[in-house]
This record gives C-alpha cells, sequence and structure tokens, in this order.
C-alpha cells in the first residue's frame, strides 16, 4: 500500500511537470552548433492513440522520437519509438499505469519498442539497441531485447538477440536474469553467414548457415527435452529436404522429410547399432505406399502395403534366413485371406482356413512348430489359442 502511494505522489509530480498535450520540446543542441532536438510524432504515439484513446500529454511526450539534426538529416544519437499488439502481455493495465484513461476493453495487449543509435548524414550506423516494455506509462521497464548492426543504413555485421530468465525466489533470482538467445550475420541487410540459438544455460541449441536470407545446409537442433537430444535438418534454398534424428550414442535414430512435423515420403528407423528396423512411406503423416520391417541384423522380417493409413494387399512375412514365412491378404488393417504358409526350408505348411475375413490363421516358429491359432469372424479376431 506504501508503494501505491509512493507511485501515486509520482503520477501527480508527473502530471503538474509535462506540458499540456501536443505541445513539443525544442531546444538547442550543446554539441552541433547548428543542429537542434527534433521532437517528432512516434509509430508509439499514433498506435497508443488508436488503441486506447486519451494518453496523458506527458506520456506523448516521452514517446516521442528525439535527436538531432543538421541539414533536414538526422545525425548523432537518436531515440525512435514503436509500438506493436501483443497476445503475450497483461490482459489488465498494470496497478501502476494509472496516467492512461483506458476506454478500450483490450487495455494490456500493446508492447512498446524503443531503439536507440546513431545516424550518420541520416543513415543508421554502428550498433543500435531495441529494448521493450509491458508497460505504457512510466516507469517503462525497458528490457534490452536486440543489438541490431547497421552499415549505410543496412544490417550489417552480427545480429544479437537477448532473452531473460524470470525471477524466481527459490533460487534467489529477484530480477530477470539477460542471457543472448541468438546470434546472425548478415551482409548488406542480407542474411550470409552462420546463425545460432542459445538456451539460458549458453548451450547452443540450432546452429546453421544462411545464404541469401534461406536455410541452406545441415542444420543442428538440440533440445534436452526430446528422447534423443538433438536432431539435423538438411535445407536446399531454404526449402526443407530431410530430418535425422539421433540416438544418445549419436548413431541415426531416423531420418525423412518432415513437412508441418508430418513425415512425408520415405522415412526410415534405424536401432542403436545403426542397422535400419523400419522402413515406412507417408503423405503428410499417413501412410501410403510400401512398409518394410527388419529385423536387428538388418534381414527381412515382413513386408505390407498401406493405403490412406490402412495396411491393404499381400502382407509376406519372412523367416530370419530369407524365406517366405506366410502370406496373408489383409483388407483395411484386418487379415482375410490366409494365401501360403512354409518353414524355414520352404517346404509348404497348414496356413488355416481363413477367407473373406473368417476362419482360422496358423501361426509357426522358425524351426517350423506350430505355436498358435488364431480364429477370425469378418476379419476381427475372435480368439487365439496358444500351442
Amino acid at each position: 500500500m506504501m508503494l501505491y502511494n509512493r507511485v501515486f505522489v509520482w503520477a501527480i509530480g508527473l502530471l503538474l511537470t509535462f506540458p499540456a498535450f501536443g505541445q513539443r520540446t525544442v531546444a538547442t543542441a550543446p554539441a552541433t552548433k547548428h543542429a537542434t532536438i527534433d521532437v517528432r510524432d512516434s509509430l508509439a504515439q499514433t498506435f497508443l492513440i488508436q488503441a486506447f484513446g486519451t494518453l496523458h500529454p506527458g506520456i506523448m511526450t516521452l514517446l516521442a522520437d528525439s535527436g538531432a539534426s543538421k541539414n533536414q538529416q538526422k545525425t548523432g544519437r537518436w531515440n525512435q519509438y514503436h509500438c506493436q499488439p501483443c497476445s503475450t502481455c497483461p490482459v489488465r493495465p498494470l496497478q501502476y499505469d494509472s496516467l492512461v484513461k483506458w476506454n478500450t476493453h483490450d487495455p494490456g495487449s500493446v508492447l512498446l519498442l524503443k531503439e536507440t543509435g546513431l545516424y550518420l548524414q541520416g543513415k543508421r550506423e554502428g550498433v543500435w539497441h531495441q529494448y521493450q516494455s509491458y508497460r505504457v506509462s512510466p516507469p517503462f521497464g525497458w528490457s534490452l531485447v536486440q543489438e541490431v548492426t547497421y552499415k549505410n543504413d543496412k544490417q550489417d555485421g552480427w545480429q544479437i538477440t537477448y532473452g531473460y530468465v524470470p525471477p524466481d525466489s527459490v533460487l534467489g533470482l529477484l530480477t530477470p536474469r539477460q542471457y543472448i538467445s541468438g546470434k546472425r550475420y548478415l551482409e548488406n541487410g542480407i542474411a550470409r553467414g552462420p546463425m545460432f540459438e542459445f538456451n539460458e544455460s549458453g548451450d547452443t541449441v540450432v546452429a546453421g548457415q544462411l545464404v541469401n536470407g534461406r536455410e541452406q545446409g545441415l542444420f543442428h537442433y538440440r533440445y534436452d527435452t526430446m528422447a534423443t537430444g538433438r536432431f539435423d535438418r538438411v535445407y536446399d534454398n531454404g526449402r526443407q529436404l530431410e530430418t535425422i534424428y539421433y540416438h544418445r550414442n549419436g548413431n541415426v535414430a531416423s531420418r525423412g522429410l518432415l513437412i508441418d512435423y508430418n513425415p512425408h515420403g520415405i522415412f526410415r528407423s534405424y536401432n542403436e547399432a545403426g542397422i535400419v528396423v523400419l522402413e515406412r512411406t507417408y503423405e503428410l503423416g499417413v501412410l501410403e505406399g510400401p512398409s518394410h520391417y527388419f529385423y536387428d541384423d538388418g534381414k527381412r522380417m515382413m513386408t505390407e502395403t498401406f493405403v490412406k493409413g490402412q495396411s491393404n494387399g499381400k502382407r509376406i512375412r519372412y523367416h530370419r534366413n530369407g524365406q517366405i514365412a506366410d502370406e496373408v491378404l489383409i483388407r483395411d488393417d484386418k487379415p482375410w485371406t490366409a494365401l501360403s504358409c512354409f518353414d524355414m526350408q520352404g517346404k509348404e505348411k497348414k496356413k488355416g482356413t481363413l477367407k473373406n475375413g473368417t476362419g482360422s490363421l496358423k501361426l509357426y516358429n522358425d524351426a517350423g512348430q506350430l505355436i498358435a491359432i488364431e480364429y477370425y469372424q469378418d476379419g476381427d479376431l475372435l480368439e487365439t489359442q496358444q500351442r
């Protein structure tokens, strides 16, 4: 309560101090004889008026672009303000945003942006700092979010993005902790070089190369929440060609193309020894086409064909020596008709009576011994008798 009273008194003082709404402040810049402080309307002012209606003139003055001009060109250090909608901002105004006269139903959906840097003959040069604030009245609490390097008014050099770890009283972190969350290299305004993303611990979670603003070649990703810990993607001129997942031992776990997180085309899975154990064909996440299954040593175990996500057609199982074990006609994922059955030497065995979804299906081990009989009705399994 005492804190609120202090802020209220400070706000009253601010009301008495700021000039009337709509005035402009003009003063002589001591460093440059013919330059003056050039206070201009900013994009932040325009957006705030549209979003919230009437704001105190003091706020408008604080959010006015300012800096020196010479020969109608910006020169020296400038402050510039912007504003944008914000889906993560508070739904209601913060308690101490008392200088804003709210007249909308969504007063917390604006993010203030400020950038500061140097102009030379009207063009941005050197490192510019970009800040953001979730508050829309003083104190704004600006947080540094980017360092942008310019050359002749175009981004050129390393561009650095910052993130923040929120306060945590349990860990004794009383203020947000800043960390570098991303870096990328630009030439003449176009990304043409390495790019990195980092987690709050400083670990590299994304690394790759940008060519003409697009991903090119191999990109490395690391996310500790994933079972394998990391994966790679292969790009060609920004188009993703392949995604590669890894086992903990570093061997490939699976690889194939993902489109909007859905496998597309041939997708292969590997065991920890690096041997293919599964090869399936997808169409935007739906099984479509042949699927092949393999034993741990890479020898063929079974093949089947999918149509719109369901197995249809001939399913063939193989013994470890490569001999066909049995062939069954599948309809909409259901065993429909027993076609043949063989032991490891190729000798024909009794296959069962399954036909048009009804009847029995006999199962044998590699030694040719009957181990089970399955009974079906209209393709649905009714009973399994173990032998």
